[in-house]
């Protein structure tokens, strides 16, 4: 089994799914949720959740959100 078939499969032990507090509740926003025992990152589509997930491992997800702070928002 490969390391993605795993991220896949812990998708019932994401908890904590949260938006971030500067989302406006009327338009395209994204939920993030945490398997820290899988060291798995998913988002998900608030307004269609049942839509299902992309899931990232810690280093993707750091390096993520490390490019996203340093290159900031482009809209």
């Amino acid at each position: 089994m490969t390391r993605l078939q795993r991220e896949f499969q812990v998708t019932g032990g994401l908890t904590g799914w949260h938006k971030s507090s500067r989302s406006n509740p009327n338009q395209s926003c994204v939920e993030v949720g945490h398997d820290v025992d899988a060291h798995v990152t998913a988002v998900r589509d608030t307004k269609n959740r049942a839509a299902g997930l992309l899931s990232f491992g810690s280093r993707a997800w750091r390096e993520f959100i490390s490019t996203a702070v340093k290159d900031g928002p482009t809209y």
